[in-house]
């Protein structure tokens, strides 16, 4: 699925929001999933979690924390990488 996404909040919370729907993830058989999606050039970021994963609040903040010299850098993708990475590991 090819798709430009406009670089604005509304636009990458919009995308977001028509992934959960095209793929049907807010089912009942689908409650336990977690989407990620980067703008590296907006410095945006989109989480959704399904209603059955929980996230604690400083779920993002405090990982990326240990990250801040690739995002410094413009390594964008690989620090959201690394925070993903980690993240997937405690879940």
């Amino acid at each position: 699925m090819n798709q430009t996404i406009a670089t604005s909040e509304d636009a990458l919370v919009n995308f977001g929001n028509k992934i959960v729907k095209e793929f049907d993830l807010k089912s009942e058989f689908c409650s336990n999933f977690i989407i990620v999606l980067g703008v590296a050039d907006a410095k945006k970021v989109f989480i959704q979690t399904g209603q059955d994963l929980e996230l604690p609040d400083d779920f993002l903040s405090n990982t990326s924390r240990k990250y801040d010299d690739l995002f410094n850098a413009r390594n964008h993708m690989e620090g959201l990488n690394n925070v993903i990475t980690e993240k997937l590991s405690t879940i």
